[in-house]
């Protein structure tokens, strides 16, 4: 993230300065938002996981569906991020060599 940082840095000082957002400027922010949202997931499965097992073990939980359930519904929406994530970023690539926008 600080490398992708630094490029856009060093390519946003060559553009001419602009009162509104440039495509550029969008895709930096889509790019750094997107792997911290991945994160938060991930570490949002891990600690429910890791309740989930607690109150397993200390008898809360009876019912092994409820943890099976909370891993499915974490796993695909992970998965469903990371599809958007290329999908929109292979969009704005795209667009921004045939210079769409």
């Amino acid at each position: 993230m600080l490398v992708m940082y630094t490029m856009y840095q060093s390519i946003s000082q060559a553009l001419v300065k602009t009162a509104y957002l440039k495509m550029i400027d969008y895709w930096l922010l889509f790019c750094l938002l997107m792997p911290f949202v991945i994160f938060m997931i991930e570490i949002y499965w891990l600690l429910a996981r890791t309740q989930n097992l607690e109150q397993h073990a200390k008898g809360w939980i009876d019912d092994e569906n409820v943890k099976v359930f909370s891993r499915k519904i974490i796993r695909h929406v992970t998965y469903f991020a990371s599809a958007l994530f290329v999908t929109v970023y292979s969009l704005v690539a795209i667009c921004m060599h045939f210079e769409m926008f």
